[in-house]
């Protein structure tokens, strides 16, 4: 006997009534990740260049780049039609089925379009639609669990989820939204280098303060501090470098035009090496993990001697290696054989 089974689609996320049926549905909008990872500075879609590092693991997303521009980050040999289809092609800021088709349009057409109008050429755009959009991309963000670098606490995401499946509803139905802006439990500030990727590498990076309930986003040319249920930024409030500009940069709650603060290029730079500083720390405390179970796993005791490391490093970052194949598990693995064997044969 012969079976079909079909699997079923959950509902989608926002409306939470519809099947959500529709794919390659972007957590952050994709005129925000060209911005980042347009590798020629275009800002258009298609040219992305995504590197996503989490604690231990590595991915890379090659858009639709042409083949002038893989043969440079990566090893023609290497470059199989598998592994593009398997590994390069992992869009990690999309995803499917957590969306309906109906909700999909409803975001591009009332939040996503008209705010890359505005942020892009200037457009006069409605009061409501910024602060809706923010809050539209960090729910999004909040609700593919710790994949983006924070959670929300469930009150504050189920608020933020509230008040955008009305906010679409209603913009779709012609309603007034006056009674919404005031219901909603959130604000923000935002600051912005404009047009500092064209000419500069970009990163998205996001820390969440649960106790102070204060979020930072920085995305490319942008820095958004979103601030739900408060109106002030304490103190000892760090951020890269960026913390004065934050605290003088005004509030946006969708009552007026959005008020983006200005940060030149030096101070923007700037940021990004202090930002670079810690997230390599970070990242050689990650390695050193990674090691410490390869060598775990082999047989040899809990860590591998820091000599051991101190070899290991410079072969895995070494320059002459292309940076599309520096951190393949592979690669991993040959480095630790071949220095197993060489140096420390003795194990």
């Amino acid at each position: 006997m012969f079976f079909i089974i079909v699997g079923m689609c959950a509902d989608c996320l926002i409306c939470n009534n519809r099947k959500a049926t529709q794919t390659n549905s972007h957590i952050i909008p994709s005129f925000l990740v060209a911005m980042v990872s347009s590798y020629d500075g275009s800002y258009k879609r298609g040219k992305e260049l995504m590197f996503t590092i989490s604690s231990f693991q590595e991915k890379t997303y090659t858009g639709a780049l042409p083949d002038t521009k893989l043969e440079e980050i990566f090893d023609t040999d290497n470059l199989t039609d598998e592994r593009i289809k398997n590994e390069l092609s992992d869009n990690t800021v999309a995803k499917d089925y957590i969306f309906c088709p109906v909700c999909e349009r409803n975001l591009s057409r009332y939040l996503e379009t008209p705010y890359a109008e505005s942020l892009f050429r200037d457009k006069k755009i409605d009061y409501d639609i910024p602060v809706f959009f923010w809050i539209s991309v960090i729910w999004r963000m909040s609700s593919c669990g710790n994949f983006y670098g924070f959670k929300l606490p469930d009150e504050i995401n189920d608020k933020l989820h509230d008040n955008l499946k009305q906010y679409l509803q209603m913009k779709e139905e012609g309603q007034d939204i006056s009674l919404l802006l005031r219901d909603i439990n959130f604000q923000y500030k935002i600051l912005q280098c404009k047009d500092f990727c064209k000419s500069n590498p970009g990163y998205i990076y996001c820390q969440y303060n649960e106790r102070d309930n204060i979020l930072v986003m920085s995305m490319g040319d942008l820095c958004v501090c979103g601030m739900f249920g408060v109106d002030t930024i304490p103190e000892d409030f760090v951020f890269f470098g960026l913390e004065s500009f934050i605290k003088d940069a005004p509030i946006n709650s969708g009552n007026d035009h959005e008020k983006r603060h200005n940060v030149e290029p030096d101070d923007y730079k700037k940021s990004i090496q202090e930002f670079v500083k810690v997230g390599a720390k970070l990242r050689l405390n990650d390695e050193f993990q990674i090691l410490d179970k390869m060598w775990e796993l082999s047989g040899f005791g809990r860590y591998m001697p820091i000599r051991m490391k101190m070899l290991f490093l410079p072969m895995l970052y070494d320059e002459r290696v292309k940076i599309g194949e520096r951190h393949t598990m592979q690669r991993y693995i040959d480095i630790f054989t071949f220095l197993r064997k060489k140096v420390y044969l003795w194990y």
